[in-house]
């Protein structure tokens, strides 16, 4: 937490949406963005994150190898965001460790900002 705001990671396809929901956790929380390709251990060793926001939409579920590796450098709990994920890779994910997961919509972001801040006050 940083200067009484929480930090959250989103770990994205950079669409519109996922940009949507950026921009509404940017008004109660720190926000850092990347893309499919960045280094886990370098991100998560340089920084603390209250909360992870995942992408499970990644092409050939390169989703869930991110959410092992995340799962195994650190205790911070993940997200999980969507709008067409495969309902097996869903489980797959639950299964690895995702705490909870929400459809993103460009209609409901007002909703999935409040979704993750009620999550982080929970927390």
């Amino acid at each position: 937490m940083v200067n009484g705001r929480k930090k959250i990671l989103i770990i994205g396809n950079g669409d519109a949406v996922s940009r949507a929901v950026e921009s509404a956790l940017q008004e109660f929380a720190d926000v850092k963005t990347v893309t499919a390709g960045f280094n886990v251990a370098e991100c998560l060793g340089e920084e603390y994150f209250d909360v992870i926001i995942l992408d499970l939409d990644f092409k050939n579920g390169d989703c869930l190898k991110i959410l092992s590796e995340i799962k195994s450098r650190c205790r911070t709990q993940v997200l999980g965001m969507f709008d067409a994920c495969p309902p097996e890779r869903l489980k797959k994910a639950i299964d690895i460790g995702l705490a909870d997961y929400f459809i993103k919509s460009a209609a409901a972001v007002g909703g999935i900002a409040d979704f993750v801040k009620k999550f982080l006050e929970e927390k």
